[in-house]
């Protein structure tokens, strides 16, 4: 399965953009087995230097028609934690909607042990807790295709 991973980044320049959450987020999907598609990865011809100077509202102008592309192939989405504060995740959310793509958010609060950070995780425990966040979603994500499939 081809999964989408979205999630803020403009809100973490000094953290190169959310970098760290979305590469957790790539290894977890890929150890489940699955092929993971990251904006992160995508944008990478734009480095931090250039984000600065040009502003975000440039970033989106030349980001968003790739990531949306990207996100079309994709058989599922999953979204970070703080999604919801983010220009460009809503824009993902509202796409992948419309093209009945199935979007999974999991249950980030489901538990005080189990909160997920928003933004990147600044210690094993934040880390584990977004590890766990994102085995939930993919594992959402599988059992809708299944039930799609096999209706």
């Amino acid at each position: 399965m081809r999964i989408y991973i979205a999630g803020p980044m403009g809100a973490f320049p000094d953290d190169e953009f959310n970098r760290k959450s979305f590469e957790i987020a790539w290894n977890k999907i890929t150890q489940m087995g699955h092929i993971a598609i990251s904006p992160h990865f995508l944008e990478s011809t734009i480095d931090i230097e250039t984000r600065s100077r040009i502003g975000m509202g440039q970033v989106y102008r030349y980001a968003l028609p790739i990531d949306i592309f990207a996100l079309s192939s994709c058989d599922g989405a999953i979204a970070l934690p703080g999604w919801h504060d983010s220009r460009g995740s809503r824009v993902e959310e509202h796409v992948s909607r419309l093209m009945e793509i199935p979007w999974d958010v999991g249950n980030q609060y489901d538990s005080p042990q189990n909160h997920a950070p928003t933004g990147p995780p600044k210690n094993d425990d934040e880390k584990h807790a977004l590890e766990m966040y994102i085995h939930e979603c993919v594992k959402s994500l599988e059992n809708r295709l299944k039930e799609k499939t096999d209706a």
